[in-house]
C-alpha cells in the first residue's frame, strides 16, 4: 500500500542520517517498532564499569570474600603488589587498611584494570575488532568482573556476538547464572548488547 512505502521511505530517510549501520537485523527490529526510545547512543566504558563496581577509596571485603579498593580492584592476585606500589602507594598499608587511595591513585588503579579487561576482551571475543564501540563496552565490562577465563565460557553468547545477532546475544546472557548474581549490571548489558551496532 501506500502507507507502507511511505513509512519504508521515512525509515530509509531516518536510518541513513543516522550512524548507526543498518543490519538486516536491525531493519526488522525497527519495522517492528520494538526498540527503545532510550537506545544508548555513545557508551562510556569507564562510566559504565564504575556504575557497576562503584568506587572506594579504602580496602573493603567484596561479596566474594576477596579485599578489594577503588573501581573493583583485586587486592588478591598476583600482580596487586605491584600495581598498588606502582601508583605510589604501600600495598600492606593498603591492605590492612590502614592507608586509603587518594582520587588521582583510584583513576590510575582503574586504568591499570581497564586495560587488562580491554586486552581479555581482545582475546575472549574473536571479532571484537569488528565491534561498534557500545557492544565492546559491555565486553571489557563483563571481562572486567568475570576475568577473560570467565568471559570465554560464555560460549553461546560469544558466538552470538561475533555473527552479530544482538537480540539472540542478549537473551542468552539473561538466561546465565551469572545474571542473576549480578542483577543491574547484566540488565544494563544486555540492553545495550540488544540495540547492537
Amino acid at each position: 500500500t501506500n502507507m507502507a512505502k511511505i513509512a519504508l521511505l521515512l525509515l530509509g530517510l531516518v536510518l541513513s542520517a543516522s550512524a548507526v549501520p543498518l543490519t538486516p537485523e536491525r531493519a526488522k527490529a525497527l519495522a517492528e517498532g520494538i526498540f527503545a526510545q532510550d537506545a544508548p547512543s555513545n557508551v562510556d566504558v569507564r562510566d559504565l564499569i564504575r556504575k557497576h563496581e562503584g568506587s572506594r577509596p579504602c580496602v573493603y571485603v567484596d561479596t566474594t570474600g576477596h579485599h578489594t579498593i577503588g573501581v573493583g580492584f583485586n587486592l588478591e592476585t598476583s600482580n596487586a603488589r605491584h600495581d598498588i606500589e606502582s601508583i605510589g602507594a604501600n600495598f600492606d598499608e593498603i591492605y590492612s587498611g590502614k592507608k586509603c587511595l587518594t582520587e588521582h591513585q583510584i583513576d590510575k588503579l582503574f586504568t591499570i584494570s581497564l586495560d587488562a579487561a580491554t586486552s581479555g576482551a581482545r582475546q575472549a571475543v574473536s571479532g571484537y575488532s569488528g565491534l561498534c564501540s557500545n557492544v565492546q563496552a559491555v565486553m571489557v565490562d563483563m571481562d572486567f568482573n568475570l576475568g577473560t577465563a570467565g568471559l570465554e565460557s560464555f560460549g553461546t553468547f560469544l558466538s552470538y556476538i561475533n555473527d552479530h545477532h544482538w537480540s539472540q546475544a542478549a537473551a542468552d546472557m539473561k538466561g546465565t547464572l551469572w545474571c542473576k548474581q549480578v542483577g543491574h549490571r547484566c540488565t544494563d548489558d544486555a540492553g545495550i548488547v540488544s540495540h547492537g551496532c
